[in-house]
């Protein structure tokens, strides 16, 4: 949780001074696979070597996988970290329920369940509450919202 925090204080610093979140988006992928080519390059770790049938079978993942990231990186351009984080803890609601109706699962417990309807009511009163209310930063963490839902689901 701590790292997660970190890197969204990060972000939104790294958004607000080059408000370009493709660009920033595009630096941090780009650090990263360059960082694992070289550490499987070297040995360190063990790396896949791309196919076109991974690719076929990935490609959907990696796309919403994106799409997640970069409506976060958009949410932070235009919203407070606060907003994200608020939003972000009403999740695990909505996830519960569609992996309930999609993969079989079982809810959580009555108990849980509960503490769950609480913390997004807790989120929607932070909404209808917000002073630092924008248009665009709400509408950046609803598609957010909904993408990491079926990140979290497929």
């Amino acid at each position: 949780v701590t790292i997660s925090s970190s890197m969204l204080v990060i972000n939104k610093v790294a958004v607000t001074f080059l408000p370009a979140p493709s660009v920033v988006l595009f630096a941090q992928l780009f650090t990263s696979a360059a960082a694992t080519a070289l550490l499987g390059a070297v040995g360190v770790v063990e790396v896949d070597s791309f196919s076109v049938d991974k690719i076929r079978k990935f490609w959907i993942v990696a796309f919403v996988f994106l799409a997640t990231i970069y409506a976060n990186m958009k949410t932070l351009q235009f919203a407070n970290v606060e907003t994200f984080i608020i939003f972000r803890s009403s999740t695990p609601l909505l996830i519960a329920l569609l992996d309930r109706t999609f993969l079989g699962r079982e809810m959580p417990n009555k108990r849980s369940f509960v503490s769950l309807l609480f913390i997004t009511m807790g989120a929607a009163g932070y909404v209808f509450t917000d002073k630092e209310f924008h248009v665009a930063a709400y509408s950046w963490v609803a598609v957010w919202f909904l993408v990491f839902a079926v990140d979290m689901v497929y």
